[in-house]
């Protein structure tokens, strides 16, 4: 008898015992990815852009962005943004540029770090900007940017 009430709390105490978690529609993969885009910031434009798409049926989320603006004269960057679309709508994350070093020059590089996680649907494009004081529109020089984390597809 007390080995039967055994079998049977036993049994209670593991409720779907011999039924594991369905595995159908749940078959995404995930894998880390590193993307590193480059364009010039030139004389008179206001803003400068470059963009990559991400891959139909994948879904992307951006952990860290790097951004690193080189001057050849001299550049005066005010806002640096990222812009994702997630079911159909459009966002821009801003990167904080600090105003106290108003103007990148030659020797001192401006070099920005920032965590997300911001999100991207698949077949959408990740759009990296950078907008220049418009008091400033004569400098030139190149902005790097590097976005890694995790792309899953499903």
């Amino acid at each position: 008898m007390l080995v039967v009430l055994a079998l049977i709390v036993f049994a209670a105490g593991r409720s779907g015992y011999g039924q594991g978690p369905s595995t159908i529609g749940q078959s995404v993969q995930c894998q880390p990815f590193q993307s590193a885009l480059a364009f010039d910031v030139r004389a008179g434009d206001a803003v400068s852009s470059g963009s990559f798409n991400v891959p139909p049926r994948t879904a992307m989320t951006i952990e860290q962005i790097g951004l690193r603006v080189d001057a050849l004269d001299f550049i005066a960057p005010v806002v640096a943004a990222v812009t994702t679309t997630v079911r159909s709508i459009t966002s821009a994350y801003y990167i904080p540029i600090r105003s106290d070093e108003p103007l990148v020059i030659p020797p001192r590089p401006l070099t920005l770090m920032q965590a997300g996680p911001l999100r991207a649907d698949g077949g959408t494009a990740v759009i990296v900007s950078i907008l220049v004081d418009s008091r400033y529109l004569n400098g030139n020089g190149r902005a790097q940017w590097s976005i890694s984390g995790t792309s899953c597809v499903s």
